[in-house]
C-alpha cells in the first residue's frame, strides 16, 4: 500500500527525533520524498550528515552505519503510522554537510 502524504510527514518527523539523533548524533536532518516512476512508487531517504569527516571508507569506524539505520531504527517507526516496512520500497542517500553524497542504497 503507498503511504500518504501525511504519513510521510510524520514518518520524516519521528525519523528527525532525539530518539535517533541520540544513536547517530551526526545526524543534522532527514527528509523522505514519495517517488512514483512508471507505475511504481518508492520512499526515498535522504539523510544529511552535519559532518564532512564522515566518508564510505570511514562511515563503519566513525559509528554510522545507514543500512542499519535504516533497515532497523527507521523501519521500526513504521507501525506507528500503520504501514509496512516489508512492502514498502525504501532507498536512500547519504550526504555529508557541504552537500556531496556519500552513499546510497
Amino acid at each position: 500500500m503507498k503511504p500518504e502524504g501525511f504519513e510521510i510527514s510524520a514518518f520524516e518527523k519521528l525519523a528527525n527525533s532525539k530518539l535517533v539523533r541520540k544513536i547517530y548524533p551526526m545526524i543534522d536532518e532527514i527528509t523522505v520524498t514519495l517517488f512514483e516512476p512508471t507505475g511504481s512508487f518508492y520512499l526515498l531517504i535522504k539523510i544529511y550528515l552535519n559532518t564532512s569527516d564522515i566518508s564510505e571508507e570511514n562511515m563503519y569506524k566513525k559509528g554510522f552505519d545507514p543500512h542499519f539505520l535504516v533497515d532497523f531504527h527507521l523501519s521500526k517507526l513504521f507501525r506507528y503510522l500503520g504501514l509496512n516496512w516489508k512492502t514498502t520500497p525504501v532507498k536512500f542517500i547519504v550526504y555529508d554537510s557541504e552537500g556531496y553524497e556519500i552513499t546510497s542504497g
